[in-house]
């Protein structure tokens, strides 16, 4: 798809005008007051070709975005550790360590922020397999601009939510983005539900609160809502009430026609 500079400006006023308000506040950053310049989200793009490195650059230089590169698995673990960075986006076949490897890494270090895969594969099985190693979004290869930038601007926007200048549903490259959430929402579900099994309440907690923000971006509000409820139930260690909310996710109309049948 080409890429639009009109809708581009469009995506990046959201992003600038969703995640640079004062009063909100992130893991290990300070609020933003009124008086201070709104800080300018980091993104590390770990990618081992130059050309994608250099596109994806771009992309993001005109979403108002500041970029960090990583060209191997071991850099992008090392930058993201760092802990500069507020979203990964990520190549499944970096050179010396694999996207796989490098997530799963992230994950047992305890490193919280989103990471968005990027792979030719996106088959159900396989998408089930980047959610088991840490990822929490993927997106096809080659690369959608459009539906990078709009990905970006429902993850950043989660992390420090204002009203928007526009709703994200406007934004180009939406759509596939929503099916793409919409197609592993059962990995999603399948993935909280093996966390609880083996007794990791904070594990369960995170993809829980993932799935709050993501749903609702993605317009679906009582889902949103219900994987809040689960994150808290989980947080207060309270098993039997997450089972229940993770049952009454299920049940949702718009949540059942996705499931597999028998799920």
């Amino acid at each position: 798809m080409a890429y639009d500079r009109g809708i581009a400006g469009t995506i990046a006023g959201t992003i600038v005008g969703t995640i640079g308000q004062s009063g909100g506040t992130m893991p290990g950053r300070a609020n933003t007051t009124a008086t201070e310049p709104a800080p300018r989200r980091r993104v590390l793009a770990a990618m081992g070709e130059p050309a994608e490195q250099r596109r994806v650059q771009a992309c993001l230089a005109r979403l108002g975005l500041e970029c960090e590169l990583a060209a191997d698995g071991p850099r992008a673990v090392e930058l993201a550790l760092a802990g500069n960075v507020d979203l990964v986006v990520m190549a499944l076949d970096l050179p010396l360590m694999n996207g796989l490897e490098a997530a799963s890494l992230l994950r047992a270090a305890g490193a919280g922020m989103p990471l968005v895969a990027l792979g030719a594969d996106t088959a159900p099985e396989n998408v089930a397999r980047y959610l088991d190693a840490g990822f929490t979004h993927w997106l096809a290869s080659p690369l959608d601009e459009a539906a990078l930038a709009a990905l970006l601007a429902a993850l950043l926007a989660d992390l420090m939510p204002a009203a928007p200048a526009l709703t994200l549903a406007q934004l180009d490259g939406f759509a596939a983005v929503r099916r793409g959430f919409e197609a592993g929402l059962a990995a999603r579900l399948a993935r909280i539900d093996a966390l609880l099994d083996g007794a990791d309440l904070p594990g369960a907690a995170a993809l829980a609160h993932m799935l709050k923000g993501s749903a609702g971006s993605f317009g679906h509000p009582r889902v949103s809502e219900l994987a809040g409820e689960l994150e808290q139930a989980l947080l207060d260690g309270e098993t039997g009430a997450a089972l229940q909310l993770l049952a009454q996710v299920r049940r949702l109309d718009d949540v059942r026609h996705l499931l597999p049948p028998g799920d």
